[in-house]
């Protein structure tokens, strides 16, 4: 008889796109239902129940979907609708307007401080319980869930608060993901409203297994609560999907790039992550121009294209950006939210991919580019060490003058970039999902 297993999908609930914790989820999922070793139960902790779900299906092949359930918190029995409502953005008019509005006027002063105060506004006038946190389980307990938990075997949460009603069964296995530490290390890069809890790592105890993504998440983890022991965390390195491999189909990258506004006549560096402070985007910026001052006459049509959502704090990257001369703004390319299909091509089409975060648990995109065959320049911090290896050139994330030569040499010496492809295609090699889940499967079992 096989274990029932219950599985927080959660994660899919927080966002439309397919970030690195969505991501994580999913592959995860996929993978466990695929092996069979389990009968899988979902359940969604927070309440974005309807946005979990269309993830889920819209993610997971329907083969797979056949082979799970889902349960309701609030209800006995929870029916799909067959059409699902329409995915709505998290900030719909507001966010659009923003977005449009930079984009046409990028240096406005004006209209740095008309959506400053647009923000301060729409705090006050929307209801508070809109306003609160939306990673937080806290809910009334849910006696259906009590009732499955009773039943069952094991729980994974791969993100957040395990839910209160575990509480109810002693003997069950509990999995929780710590994916980073960034918010109790870095408090000032997220909203105030943020809180620990979100983590879950207050409520953890001696009957729980923490999975971590990397060695630096687990130093952080120990030397930061000191409830939880080292022979409590199991690091689980993250892998990336099959689909990032080197590409010579020069038409589909073409393509890809014209719906993006990049040229394929053009080299370009690539950074991909959503556009808040965490990620540095406003030192690459600098660092860009600094090359570009350098060295216009070598590099006449160089461009540096980044992607990603707008996020967190993101005005120091638009103050970054607006300081430049126009004839460095021209370089710079923002393309928004890159769907997952384009990513590979992306990475294939620049001549080099940049990742300068300043703390990551991970890091899914240098290992993404590596796989993808693009030489690698990031951080010499967090977990991006484990990540990268000896295949990419790693940097102070506040280096300037470091970055600009970097950009460089990479540029101009083509055998060091054949050596950080092949060292890179190397490098990826050590890294998988099926590892990454054989590894969970492994603490689901003993």
């Amino acid at each position: 008889m096989k274990s029932r297993l219950i599985f927080d999908i959660s994660p899919l609930g927080f966002s439309n796109e397919t970030t690195g914790i969505l991501r994580f989820t999913i592959e995860v999922l996929r993978r466990l239902i695929e092996r069979n070793l389990f009968d899988v139960t979902l359940i969604c902790s927070n309440n974005f129940e309807e946005t979990a779900l269309r993830n889920f299906y819209e993610n997971v092949d329907f083969s797979v979907q056949q082979k799970i359930t889902f349960q309701s918190k609030e209800v006995e029995h929870f029916v799909l609708p067959s059409v699902l409502p329409s995915n709505k953005p998290s900030n719909p008019l507001f966010g659009y307007l923003e977005g449009l509005v930079r984009t046409v006027l990028p240096d406005s002063e004006m209209l740095e401080s008309i959506i400053e105060k647009v923000r301060v506004v729409k705090r006050k006038i929307i209801p508070a319980d809109q306003l609160t946190n939306k990673y937080s389980t806290k809910r009334e307990r849910s006696s259906l869930l009590e009732q499955l938990i009773r039943n069952s075997d094991v729980y994974f949460s791969p993100y957040s608060a395990v839910v209160p009603e575990i509480d109810v069964n002693p003997h069950i296995r509990k999995l929780q993901v710590i994916h980073d530490l960034a918010l109790i290390l870095f408090p000032y890069m997220f909203p105030k409203n943020w809180s620990i809890d979100i983590m879950g790592c207050n409520h953890i105890n001696s009957e729980f297994c923490v999975l971590v993504n990397s060695q630096c998440t687990k130093n952080d983890l120990l030397r930061c609560f000191s409830h939880i022991s080292e022979s409590q965390i199991i690091v689980i390195p993250l892998g990336a999907d099959e689909y990032f491999h080197p590409c010579s189909d020069r038409v589909k990258i073409e393509s890809v790039l014209k719906k993006y506004g990049i040229s394929y006549d053009i080299d370009y560096i690539l950074s991909v992550a959503t556009l808040e402070i965490r990620k540095n985007f406003d030192h690459l910026i600098r660092s860009f121009a600094k090359l570009i001052e350098g060295y216009d006459n070598q590099f006449p049509n160089i461009k540096l294209i980044l992607t990603g959502n707008k996020g967190w704090l993101d005005k120091k990257i638009h103050t970054a950006y607006k300081k430049l001369s126009q004839k460095i703004k021209k370089r710079i390319i923002f393309t928004g939210y890159v769907d997952d299909a384009d990513l590979p091509f992306l990475y294939n089409g620049a001549v080099c991919f940049c990742y300068m975060s300043l703390y990551e648990g991970f890091g899914l995109p240098p290992l993404e580019a590596m796989q993808s065959g693009t030489p690698v320049i990031t951080s010499n911090t967090s977990s991006l060490p484990e990540v990268v290896g000896n295949a990419g050139i790693m940097l102070d994330p506040h280096d300037v003058d470091g970055l600009a030569n970097a950009f460089y040499r990479v540029l101009t010496d083509n055998q060091l970039r054949n050596e950080m492809i092949q060292k890179g295609l190397e490098q990826a090699k050590k890294f998988s999902w099926d590892r990454c889940v054989d590894l969970i499967v492994e603490k689901m079992i003993h």
